[in-house]
């Protein structure tokens, strides 16, 4: 018969399998549809009564990750699975999203994570049933493509997931995490960070790095150093968080809110002026102001945090200007501005360049401003140890000088300038 499902095999009639790429096989001794899987056999029902496999598929697909990860499958039932808990967890901050209370891209990073607890807990697995050897797993899968501080962030935010499920009682019985999976500690931060180096950029690389390269990224580097901006940050920008006549630029965190307020140099200002003059015209009106535009028409970051234009081109400069960019990036300029900065021992200022809570909830609680002269104080001192004076812990000459450079508005101080004295007035943090 064309259309038979049995075939012979040594005088005894055998069930075919429905299609050649079907996953299961039939156990000849048992009459079962069946899989071999790590070493063991696995059965899925008698073939007599399912005999196209249709019910055994469907077992299959309901325990396949469960096998595959060696894990002992077990019934749905009416728990909460992992799949559940995270779009849950994900519709949930959504919402934030929806009203403005979270911005995209944190929302982004939970969607990413939630992504490893289904690929390592399993999508129909019971979240009651997750002991702690499974959390020991999955931190062992974040630890393979993270470094110990952001592997910190990746517990934390699995941690979050599962305080969700508890407060929105999606879940039958606490979670217990174990000992084992924790932030890495202190000690190993540290270790971590001395391996790496410091993420500092010299005075004569700085100046390299201005003079090295074209109006809109000097803008974006001079950005860097003077008001602390991440490339993020800088992707952001608008027209209305700049008062270029005056000279400030104000720009709460996008993510958090905090206040951040930073005076602006002369050649900070001149050169976003000069940028802005050869500013692209956006392909997207939402975009249209937006302070930088990349030469295809889009901002150099977006809501989604796809592009990331400014890392990409920054490198390209480092490389350019034959600096040595291993290990450091854009961000490092806000690190060296922020190392800067605290020179002046005006903590409270620097926070506030940088959009930095204040660690102490009191403060924050009774400070009601920061006064513009103590922001003024700590981008003079770090103008002057850019453009004033010799250079500092360094005795490399840059590749190229200051001099090199269009003339901005206001020319370099001269040595007897009360400028290019140590005369800045210090606060108390």
């Amino acid at each position: 018969m064309a259309d038979s499902t049995l075939r012979r095999t040594r005088g005894k009639a055998t069930p075919e399998k429905p299609s050649k790429d079907f996953p299961l096989s039939v156990h000849k001794g048992s009459g079962y549809w069946c899989k071999k899987i790590k070493g063991r056999v696995r059965y899925f029902g008698k073939v007599a009564d399912d005999p196209k496999g249709t019910k055994a598929l469907e077992l299959w697909l309901a325990q396949k990750d469960d096998l595959l990860a060696g894990r002992e499958p077990r019934e749905k039932a009416n728990d909460t699975t992992v799949a559940d808990l995270v779009n849950a967890f994900l519709t949930s901050k959504d919402g934030f999203v929806q009203t403005g209370e979270l911005h995209q891209a944190t929302w982004n990073e939970y969607h990413r994570v939630c992504a490893d607890l289904t690929a390592v807990f399993g999508k129909s697995r019971s979240a009651d049933d997750l002991e702690p050897s499974d959390f020991e797993k999955l931190r062992a899968h974040f630890a393979t493509k993270a470094g110990p501080t952001r592997l910190g962030k990746l517990v934390q935010i699995t941690r979050s997931v599962f305080r969700y499920g508890m407060e929105a009682r999606l879940l039958k019985k606490p979670v217990y995490f174990g000992p084992m999976f924790k932030r890495p500690s202190k000690k190993v931060l540290r270790r971590h960070r001395a391996e790496r180096g410091q993420k500092l950029f010299t005075r004569d690389e700085v100046l390299t790095l201005v003079v090295a390269t074209d109006v809109t990224l000097k803008a974006i580097v001079l950005l860097g150093i003077n008001a602390a901006l991440g490339s993020t940050d800088i992707g952001r920008l608008e027209l209305r968080h700049l008062d270029l006549d005056g000279g400030w630029l104000t720009f709460p965190r996008p993510k958090s809110g905090i206040k951040r307020r930073a005076k602006l140099w002369p050649e900070t200002v001149q050169a976003i002026r000069e940028a802005l003059k050869v500013r692209r015209t956006p392909k997207d009106t939402a975009h249209r102001h937006r302070v930088f535009i990349t030469q295809q028409g889009h901002p150099w970051a977006d809501d989604q945090d796809k592009r990331r234009s400014v890392a990409h081109c920054f490198g390209k400069l480092l490389k350019t200007a034959k600096i040595d960019g291993a290990g450091r990036g854009f961000y490092c300029l806000c690190h060296t501005s922020r190392t800067r900065m605290d020179e002046t021992r005006d903590f409270v200022a620097a926070r506030v360049v940088m959009g930095h809570a204040d660690p102490s909830a009191i403060d924050d609680a009774y400070r009601e401003e920061v006064g513009d002269s103590r922001l003024e104080a700590v981008a003079e001192h770090l103008r002057q140890w850019l453009y004033g004076g010799s250079p500092t812990g360094t005795s490399q000459k840059p590749t190229l000088t200051i001099a090199d450079a269009p003339q901005t508005s206001e020319p370099a101080p001269k040595a007897d300038d009360p400028r290019t004295r140590p005369a800045l007035k210090l606060f108390a943090g």
